[in-house]
């Protein structure tokens, strides 16, 4: 009876160690699970793409503007050429032009990263797309436009227009008078329009 007794607690013993054993593996499961919930939970994704966040002058395409027609409400980023996106010295007029002409040492595209959300929103299609045209069929900003369907002067003038908030901080600044603006402008839409135009040939 007393061996009976003593095999009875035994097992009673074992019960409880594996009772516990699993309501510690339980709970620990649970703890790990909340802590995995609750990191994915408090992960925040960059929005805009790559780079993040894409306000007016950092690459937006959020415009009621459709493939073909002239933009009036995008800035390009025109980031480059010495400009960092401030016109506030009249080295920055030079570096503004030279960010429209792009840099040919790039190929037909010369770059499009400064310009590339008008690019996108204009022709409709993918920066990868529009390297296939330019790159593998040799074809110019206008060529790309008209085998769109679009007209090439519309891109030059949409281009021309992602700048303008750059002419007006000139004017803010005390850079530019309203005169030295508007000829700035033409100054701005003739790279704009050589770049467009452009074939691969200086």
């Amino acid at each position: 009876m007393k061996k009976k007794k003593i095999l009875i607690a035994v097992g009673v013993v074992a019960v409880l160690a594996t009772g516990g054993a699993s309501a510690y593996w339980l709970g620990s499961q649970s703890e790990s699970e909340q802590a995995s919930t609750s990191t994915t939970s408090n992960t925040t994704m960059p929005q805009g793409g790559p780079g993040g966040d894409m306000n007016a002058v950092d690459g937006s395409t959020d415009t009621d503007a459709k493939a073909g027609e002239v933009i009036t409400d995008l800035t390009a980023p025109a980031r480059g050429h010495g400009f960092d996106g401030t016109l506030d010295s009249e080295d920055d007029l030079d570096a503004l032009l030279a960010t429209a002409w792009g840099d040919g040492g790039l190929d037909l595209h010369r770059g499009h990263q400064p310009i590339e959300n008008i690019l996108t929103v204009f022709l409709g299609i993918d920066h990868a797309q529009l390297h296939v045209y330019m790159e593998e069929q040799n074809m110019s900003l206008a060529a790309v436009a008209e085998e769109l369907g679009y007209d090439p002067e519309n891109l030059i003038d949409s281009l021309t227009n992602s700048f303008e908030e750059y002419v007006q901080q000139g004017i803010d600044n005390g850079v530019l008078t309203e005169s030295e603006a508007e000829e700035f402008r033409k100054d701005i839409r003739e790279q704009f329009s050589n770049r467009v135009n452009w074939d691969g040939n200086e």
